[in-house]
């Protein structure tokens, strides 16, 4: 993945989420990945026993998810190769080359550092997404857009999906609090110990910050 390899992937905050999985094993059951990237969390939600539907539109992650899973006796099932959006079509995507895991949609980061380049992928609609798969649970990374998908899903579109998310500026966390407020969906942020967001400082606006669940039915199980 460019300067990194899947070490990386490995981190305290991963392992949070890893966690998180295995408390709600028996909770979700339908479960979607937007930014699955190599497939890692695809892996342990798979080997749990949820069924996964994954989104990823780099291509070089995509023959490498298919490897990892492969290695696991797994197959590649609910792999779609595309990234996702508020609409369907062609959009340009950014690869940092030094670091893939950072490669997003374009418009969706302020500040890109080191070489990149561009190349075409398809994306499909998050709310025709939702809508149509009845998901229990969303885990979504994808490095800035998650102010486009929140604005763009609806409180009735989530009604029974939880969705755990990662923000990474503090541009995103004035617009995504705007955005829950407006919609009244609930928030809980690992940065408050898991408590319900109640203003702007609640949310976390960088990863080292961990992550923001929202869901209609109440805070995160960690039972």
């Amino acid at each position: 993945m460019g300067n990194i390899d899947s070490a990386k992937l490995f981190g305290l905050d991963e392992l949070i989420l890893f966690s998180f999985y295995l408390a709600n094993r028996n909770r979700y059951k339908k479960t979607l990945d937007l930014g699955a990237n190599i497939g890692l969390h695809t892996l342990v939600m798979k080997k749990l026993g949820f069924q996964v539907t994954s989104y990823e539109p780099d291509s070089i992650h995509l023959a490498q998810f298919k490897k990892v899973m492969e290695l696991n006796d797994l197959g590649a099932e609910g792999l779609t190769p595309k990234a996702i959006s508020d609409r369907h079509g062609t959009m340009e995507y950014i690869r940092i080359l030094g670091n893939t895991t950072g490669s997003h949609l374009l418009g969706s980061k302020e500040e890109v550092y080191g070489a990149t380049e561009t190349v075409s992928v398809e994306a499909d609609d998050i709310l025709e997404v939702l809508n149509k798969g009845k998901f229990d649970f969303v885990k979504m990374d994808v490095e800035g857009h998650e102010v486009v998908l929140l604005n763009r899903i609806t409180a009735e579109s989530i009604g029974t999906t939880d969705i755990m998310l990662e923000i990474g500026s503090e541009k995103n966390a004035k617009e995504i609090f705007t955005i829950l407020t407006n919609k009244k969906i609930p928030a809980y942020a690992q940065k408050i110990n898991w408590g319900r967001v109640e203003k702007l400082e609640d949310l976390p606006n960088h990863h080292t910050h961990g992550s923001l669940f929202l869901s209609m039915q109440g805070p995160p199980n960690w039972n």
